[in-house]
């Protein structure tokens, strides 16, 4: 987990491992598994709410998810 200010905005950044692969569709992760992928929504629903944006990125067995949110 990265946080830190830049610009009036606050940015965080969370990597993680993983072994098998991730799918993205339509920039968001997509769970194969039944009752997964609640908090992916949460999240980005959360971040839009405060006119913010988010990215997730699966490369090279790391998963990221960046995003930024205005902080006037």
């Amino acid at each position: 987990l990265t946080l830190r200010t830049h610009q009036n905005k606050l940015l965080f950044s969370v990597e993680n491992t993983y072994l098998h692969p991730v799918i993205i569709e339509n920039g968001l992760p997509k769970s194969t598994a039944e009752g997964h992928g609640y908090g992916v929504r949460s999240i980005t629903t959360i971040i839009h709410a405060y006119k913010g944006q988010v990215l997730f990125t699966a490369e090279q067995n790391i998963f990221k998810l960046q995003a930024f949110i205005p902080l006037t």
